[in-house]
Formats: structure tokens, sequence, C-alpha cells
């Protein structure tokens, strides 16, 4: 995503970036769904099928919350969402929607990255705006949380 931002500035590459995203994240969910279903039902650690009753439960609404967190395992989240029974639709539509915030931010620190590098006027300025843009994405799952909207989300870790 980075590189998206400092190769096609931050409008251009976050819609190529999302598209990209988009793209790969539909191909793992399919891949699950149609091709790779009993591979991976009978390798899935027992503390992940927590996440795919919840999406069973919630369905879009705990993909979107888990979208909109920055760090969350999104290769992951793709395959067990393929194991669900979430409409191939829905999954594409939230995925492409809610990653729009952290797509956004990390491209705009690439963009700023190369204007820093190529101009260095404005470096702290920039920066600043770059590093607080990733920094606001981490905390969009609780400010949606403290207006009433979505759910909380809870990893369950199970030990052995």
């Amino acid at each position: 995503m980075v590189v998206g931002g400092a190769l096609y500035g931050p409008v251009w590459g976050t819609l190529l970036n999302i598209a990209a995203a988009s793209f790969g994240a539909i191909m793992s969910f399919m891949l699950a769904r149609f091709l790779l279903r009993d591979w991976l039902e009978g390798r899935i650690q027992p503390h992940w099928v927590h996440h795919i009753e919840q999406i069973e439960q919630q369905g879009w609404k705990y993909l979107a919350l888990i979208r909109l967190m920055p760090f969350s395992p999104f290769n992951l989240t793709n395959y067990l969402s393929g194991l669900s029974h979430l409409s191939l639709f829905r999954y594409w539509l939230v995925t492409a929607v809610c990653l729009i915030p952290a797509v956004f931010a990390y491209t705009y620190l690439g963009y700023v990255s190369r204007e820093i590098i190529l101009d260095g006027s404005e470096l702290v300025q920039k920066g600043a705006l770059a590093i607080g843009l990733v920094i606001l994405t981490g905390y969009v799952p609780r400010i949606l949380a403290m207006m009433g909207i979505g759910y909380s989300i809870h990893i369950h870790n199970h030990h052995s």
C-alpha cells in the first residue's frame, strides 16, 4: 500500500490499492469456499473457529469491524470468511468499503514519504500528518463503538 502511494499518489494509489486488496481477498475467499474447504477445516486451530462463529452470527457487522482494525489478520480473515455462509457479494462489499480508512492512511504514508525524499520541504508537517492518519485508523473501531455502532471484538485465546 505504501508503494502504491509513492507511485500513484494518494487518490489513485488508494483506489488501486483497494482494488488489488479486494481482488486478493476475493481469491482467498473463493479458494477457501470452493477448493480448499476440507483441507482448511481439517487444519484450522480451535481458537479461530470463534471467528467463523462470529461471522455466522453477526454477519457483515463482525467482518466490518475486523476490516476496520488496521492490524487484523487480513489473509486469515479472508480464508475464515470463505468457510462461513457469508455471501461473496456482501463479503466483497464490506471488505472494499471497510478497508478505505487503513488503505488511505498507508497509501498517504507512501505518498508523503516520496514527497519528503524528493522535496524535503515541510518534513515535520507531512510526516506528522501521515503518521497521525495511520495511528487514527487504529481507533476507528473504538470510535464506532463509542458512537454505539458495531460490536466490540474479543479474540479468545484457548491455551491447551
